[in-house]
């Protein structure tokens, strides 16, 4: 057997070590770093499409209670029954409508 001149190979493995991890952490925070940037980015686009999607559902409330009223008013005198159902439905709407101005409200 030849005899080695050197370092010891578990000291060599230590040492390896040793380097690899002062040299190549930073590539991995900038990764981590990267990953955090793309995270905000996808909460800030989740967040514009929530208030898209509930400004389209208080418009489409909105809409919903100005039409059933109006039919209220034509089916009022024609048949109580229906008129009492789409009375109901006005008020739902209304109450609906008013929650989702105080959700609103409370977001903001």
């Amino acid at each position: 057997m030849i005899p080695r001149k050197g370092i010891p190979r578990t000291r060599a493995k230590y040492l390896l070590v040793l380097t690899l991890l002062l040299f190549c952490h930073t590539p991995g925070l900038a990764q981590i770093e990267e990953l955090v940037n793309q995270v905000d980015a996808a909460e800030q686009g989740a967040e514009r499409i929530s208030d898209s999607i509930f400004n389209i559902v208080h418009f489409c409330a909105g809409t919903l209670t100005i039409i059933s009223g109006l039919a209220f008013l034509i089916i009022r005198e024609q048949n109580q029954d229906m008129a009492r159902k789409v009375g109901n439905l006005v008020i739902g709407l209304l109450i609906f409508w008013a929650l989702a101005a105080m959700a609103d409200t409370l977001a903001q």
